[in-house]
């Protein structure tokens, strides 16, 4: 287990402020089903990604929720999937890509792997159309184990999400997939992951990571939850190399767990995800690190055990926890938290002043206190 020793100036105090509720759920999505995913997404490509696209796969259901003050309502909203694409696998995965180099991440990217289907979808006023389909995978990348994960990156240092990283955990393969007006191939792929580090065990994960704080998630973190093993990469001009390496977690962390979770976070407001948010649901354990001179350092701690604090008042105590960042208040940054339970109808939006979070929604469905 982590050793945790609380920050007293970040436990979760309440504050006085206005909280929107919900019977459940969000925006009139139930989270009702653990398949239940969301991330933040620019649905009316202002640069701010302050809409939720919530969906289940397996069911084709999907909802993409606009946020006013807290009051969360459907823009978007289908039982059949979105944009031609059906959602009726509990493989498919979506997230959002700036296909068009253009510092938009307002497209979506839907893959079924396993399958090699993949698909990017363009939104033109609430109407979703393909612009990329594929029965054969992505830029060389076949898509054909189950498996298989995809997510948007920064791969040359330019502030955009505009290239895709394809991998294969337990097996050292990964690709870097670049895009030129619609036509994508590798500008990096390997067999023995990244510069022969990691991808050998099917638990390995990799997050884009902001490491020098400058607006370029162009750093990858590798980590293998339940080991200790994590490794932070850099890229120059196609070569990846370590600037942060350890066996035995970070910043105290110990990554000992296998239900271990890591995604980057602008936990203080500046528009760079500079910040790693590890969490570990079903204990209340949750620490942010700051990278300060190469050195990584908890700014917040939460307890653990059977009376974990959690984040904000949610305790993180079911093995279903999720967490996700979120631009609560179209700012163009990433800097609240949307904290929910698949199957249990919870969520919380949390805003973080100082290493204080406090709820601006819950539903009040067997809400966490």
């Amino acid at each position: 287990m982590v050793a945790v020793s609380p920050v007293s100036a970040n436990v979760n105090a309440q504050r006085d402020i206005p909280i929107q509720t919900a019977p459940q759920g969000i925006g009139g999505y139930d989270l009702q089903s653990q398949a239940d995913l969301t991330f933040a997404f620019d649905y009316d490509h202002t640069g701010y990604p302050d809409h939720l696209v919530l969906y289940r796969p397996g069911t084709g259901i999907i909802q993409i929720l606009s946020n006013v003050t807290g009051i969360f309502t459907p823009v978007f909203r289908s039982a059949q999937g979105i944009g031609g694409w059906d959602l009726l696998s509990p493989n498919d995965r979506i997230f959002p890509i700036d296909y068009e180099g253009s510092g938009l991440s307002d497209y979506l990217l839907i893959y079924r792997p396993g399958t090699g289907i993949v698909w990017i979808l363009k939104n033109t006023n609430g109407t979703f159309t393909p612009v990329f389909n594929s029965t054969s995978g992505i830029g060389g990348y076949d898509l054909a184990l189950p498996s298989d994960r995809l997510f948007a990156f920064d791969y040359d240092g330019s502030g955009l999400s505009d290239h895709i990283v394809a991998y294969r955990p337990g097996t050292g393969i990964i690709f870097i997939i670049g895009n030129q007006n619609g036509t994508f191939s590798p500008v990096y792929q390997s067999s023995t992951g990244l510069d022969t580090i990691g991808l050998t065990s099917a638990d390995d994960r990799l997050i884009p990571f902001d490491y020098y704080g400058i607006g370029s998630t162009d750093h990858l973190v590798l980590y293998r939850p339940g080991s200790g093993m994590i490794y932070i990469m850099e890229n120059l001009n196609g070569t990846f190399t370590p600037v942060y390496q350890s066996q035995s977690g970070i910043g105290g962390y110990d990554l000992k767990s296998a239900s271990d979770k890591i995604l980057a976070f602008d936990y203080n407001g500046t528009g760079n995800q500079d910040h790693l948010l590890l969490y570990r649901p079903g204990t209340g354990i949750a620490w942010i690190l700051q990278n300060s001179y190469f050195n990584f350092t908890p700014v917040y701690q939460s307890l653990s055990g059977a009376n974990g604090f959690g984040i904000g008042g949610y305790d993180l105590l079911a093995p279903v926890d999720l967490i996700t960042p979120f631009d609560y208040d179209s700012t163009g940054k990433l800097d609240h938290l949307v904290l929910y339970r698949p199957g249990g109808g919870i969520a919380f939006v949390e805003q973080n002043q100082n290493g204080v979070f406090t709820p601006l929604y819950r539903s009040s469905t067997s809400a966490p206190e």
